[in-house]
């Protein structure tokens, strides 16, 4: 994968930002899931109370809202 050369990107910044990234990406893969996370079935269980588009001009995802009794 080569990476595109920019003026004022020097590859020096190019190689920290690419090891720092790598960095990151192992530490993500260790993560473990949350217990309290929602599973499908329960997600699939939920209510929409409110729909919000977030694309004007067409509609698209809906954010799910948490019923207060449950905040």
């Amino acid at each position: 994968m080569g990476k595109e050369v920019r003026p004022g990107i020097s590859n020096n910044i190019i190689a920290k930002l690419s090891d720092f990234n790598v960095a990151l990406s192992h530490l993500r893969k260790k993560r473990k899931i949350p217990t309290t996370l929602a599973s499908f079935n329960a997600v699939e269980k939920y209510t929409q109370l409110n729909g919000y588009p977030l694309h004007w001009t067409k509609q698209a995802c809906h954010i799910i809202f948490r019923h207060p009794v449950f905040q």
